[in-house]
């Protein structure tokens, strides 16, 4: 106790009158002062840069005269409080003490520090970036002859064979010219942050969404499936190509990601239950595309984009020997909760049991579920494109 007290004291006394009063009055809190110079001497601490009397953070580097890093108040706490001695990064949170840890680190460029434990001081959310897999299953078929369920999809690897002229897509293996190769299955979510900078209940908003759908039917039909489907990852040009019921050639699409909400939900514990989107899938094969387009409400998957190509060589009726050729079909879609694991949203993975995805047949069910969505990575920010870019998948 009395070493603690003489360290308390000791850190006191040389910034007595240092800060609001005094000759020392002309210096920065973040700086130390000399008031026995002429003229007084002002030092910004190390992180700031500046003339002393105007001191800037250049770094997120910890510089706490206790040896440690700044940590919000109530947190676990191992030393003493000192004023004005800890990092840069919590006083931009409007903070003039701090308490500070023998051990940790900060990362980042400000104002954007992230704390050792992954929270994120000073801005409005954290994203999280998943890697997800998932089972697509065929229901309801006649007889059931064409029924099969399709497992542990979620990479990209097949090249989409696109039968119009001019046809391309960003997400094939190796990209076109000018495309972008994504190779797996990627969510990401959007959390409200707490007063400590970390992701938090509540809230969520649904940025961006890929999943590469690849599957051969062999049950009741010959079927070679290689549709991706994504949300918020195209150029708005091809939201409406070919109305998903007509036919749609020579589209190159780009791709863009704007990391703005299409779709949003509530966190309770740990289920988060998308808001309203009506209509709602029927549960048999009555849900078709033109329904799911005129699909509306904030719970909407919206701009839901399925790209690729399909092609059947037997037991598809009078389109067996042509093919169906290329797949261009647009909607908004209606999610089934997210069941996560923990409390901890920069840990936790989540599932979602099956949603339905329309589809034009009118005699069977499709279905895809997310059988494991994996933390891939964690970005935060406060405004998207300024201090927050969507770059990871």
């Amino acid at each position: 106790m009395m070493r603690r007290l003489l360290l308390f004291v000791s850190l006191a006394s040389a910034w007595a009158g240092c800060h609001g009063s005094g000759p020392c009055a002309v210096c920065d809190v973040h700086a130390t002062c000399d008031a026995t110079a002429h003229p007084v001497a002002c030092t910004c601490f190390a992180g700031f840069t500046g003339d002393g009397g105007t001191c800037t953070p250049s770094t997120c580097a910890p510089q706490a005269l206790a040896n440690g890093i700044i940590t919000p108040p109530g947190q676990g706490a191992t030393d003493q409080t000192v004023t004005y001695g800890c990092d840069p990064g919590y006083a931009l949170n409007g903070q003039s003490t701090a308490t500070c840890l023998p051990d940790g680190g900060w990362s980042g460029t400000p104002p954007v520090c992230l704390l050792a434990d992954g929270g994120c001081i000073g801005t409005a959310f954290t994203d999280i970036v998943y890697r997800i897999t998932g089972t697509f299953a065929i229901s309801g078929t006649t007889f059931g002859a064409g029924d099969q369920s399709f497992s542990n999809l979620g990479a990209n690897t097949l090249t989409p064979v696109f039968t119009g002229a001019g046809d391309t897509t960003p997400f094939s293996i190796p990209p076109p010219s000018g495309g972008t190769t994504f190779s797996h299955g990627f969510m990401r979510l959007r959390f409200a942050n707490d007063a400590l900078g970390r992701p938090d209940a509540g809230t969520v908003s649904l940025i961006e969404y890929y999943f590469p759908l690849e599957f051969h039917q062999t049950a009741g039909a010959d079927i070679t499936a290689n549709v991706d489907h994504s949300i918020g990852l195209l150029d708005s040009g091809v939201a409406n190509c070919g109305g998903g019921d007509t036919a749609c050639a020579g589209v190159a699409p780009k791709v863009v990601r704007p990391c703005i909400a299409h779709g949003r939900g509530t966190l309770a514990g740990t289920t988060l239950t998308w808001d309203s989107c009506t209509p709602a899938p029927s549960g048999g094969n009555g849900w078709n595309f033109a329904q799911a387009r005129n699909a509306s409400g904030p719970g909407c998957g919206t701009g839901y984009i399925a790209w690729g190509n399909v092609t059947c060589n037997s037991g598809c009726g009078p389109v067996s020997a042509a093919g169906v050729g290329d797949s261009f079909q647009t909607w908004n879609q209606v999610f089934q909760p997210f069941a996560f694991t923990g409390s901890d949203l920069t840990t936790a993975t989540f599932t979602m049991a099956a949603t339905q995805i329309p589809n034009g047949t009118g005699q069977s069910t499709t279905q895809l579920s997310l059988a494991g969505a994996f933390v891939l990575g964690v970005q935060c920010g406060s405004t998207p494109a300024v201090d927050l870019t969507c770059d990871l998948q």
